[in-house]
């Protein structure tokens, strides 16, 4: 049997102002989806009680920065955006439909994959 021995990777495309934006997205491991968790908790005190929060923006970007590999987007000046980490928060905070459809495409990836897992468990 044949396993995957790298997260597994997908290109998504999505027409927007009659063009194509292109995102090679790839599937977050367990480890990474709860050391992401992990880095991004704020534990706070009230009294006697600790309350703990996840702090979302940072969380947001560093979740972004680990999904998104790769994209074909240009800026306004029509050169291309290399992806970076800064200019993923640039196009999240400028861009928040855009991303947000990211993360749920994301998503369904995790899903299909955890499915075709799953698959693989029971036939084996």
């Amino acid at each position: 049997m044949k396993l995957r021995m790298k997260p597994a990777e997908k290109w998504i495309e999505k027409t927007v102002d009659g063009e194509v934006a292109k995102f090679l997205i790839r599937a977050l491991t367990p480890k990474e989806q709860t050391q992401l968790v992990d880095d991004f908790t704020v534990y706070e005190w009230d009294r006697t009680q600790r309350f703990s929060r996840l702090d979302i923006y940072p969380f947001r970007i560093a979740k972004l920065d680990k999904i998104i590999q790769e994209w074909n987007l240009t800026g306004e000046d029509g050169n291309p955006l290399p992806c970076t980490r800064e200019n993923k928060e640039l196009i999240y905070a400028c861009n928040v439909a855009l991303i947000e459809w990211v993360f749920a495409e994301a998503v369904k990836f995790d899903d299909q994959m955890s499915l075709v897992d799953k698959d693989r468990s029971k036939n084996s």
